[in-house]
């Protein structure tokens, strides 16, 4: 008797990937009567953003969500970096809504393609915009303002208001952060990610937390 072959069916895994519509509800507006910028979730009421978006400590911050662009949703600054422009914002509302993202475990390479999600000059018009690009040079270390700390430098489409976005990776994992535009030009300067680790540990932020995705 001939036994029938048998056959064995794999199931496609499939891998993670950025998602315009599953990220957004991971970015806010940062909003004060100064201006505006960019920032991002990372879980445990937890916002990350560019220092000079928070820097004034006399006015009042709030957040504004995709799914909830009416709505102003108060924070308060946790942590300014003595080092590097990088800030941390605590959520003080409950059930905003924002779904955490998770930071890569290394910097992205030169070449790589990445997403940015960001409110460009006027965040009524053009909020919550995508762009794209790719790293044109990856971790280079400058000493000097403004470009203090491990840096990106992207081409990607990037204005006023974009300060403090979150830069992905093709699998949707952040590795960097804008926070700074080269005038003339299409070109926009970041932090990497593995600088914005480094210093929340250096000065012991965030260590205590399992929520956030560190």
């Amino acid at each position: 008797m001939r036994v029938p072959h048998s056959h064995t069916t794999h199931k496609k895994v499939e891998s993670p990937a950025f998602s315009y519509d599953t990220h957004v509800n991971s970015v806010v507006i940062i909003q004060s009567s100064l201006g505006h910028g960019t920032g991002f979730y990372i879980g445990n009421d937890l916002l990350l953003t560019a220092k000079h978006v928070v820097e004034n400590s006399e006015v009042i911050y709030y957040a504004i969500t995709k799914k909830a662009e009416d709505k102003k949703i108060n924070l308060e600054v946790l942590y300014r970096s003595p080092n590097i422009d990088l800030a941390v914002l605590k959520i003080k509302d409950e059930n905003h809504g924002l779904t955490p993202l998770k930071l890569a475990k290394c910097n992205a390479k030169i070449a790589d393609y990445v997403h940015m999600i960001s409110h460009p000059i006027n965040y009524k018009l053009l909020s919550f915009s995508y762009s794209y690009g790719y790293v044109m040079k990856d971790g280079f270390i400058d000493k000097e303002p403004p470009f203090v700390g491990q840096n990106y430098l992207y081409q990607i489409a990037r204005f006023f208001g974009s300060s403090g976005a979150p830069v992905f990776n093709t699998r949707g994992e952040v590795v960097g952060m804008l926070n700074m535009l080269i005038a003339n030009s299409s070109i926009g300067c970041g932090l990497t990610v593995e600088a914005m680790r480094n210093d929340l540990d250096a000065n012991n932020i965030l260590i205590s937390s399992p929520i956030v995705h560190l």
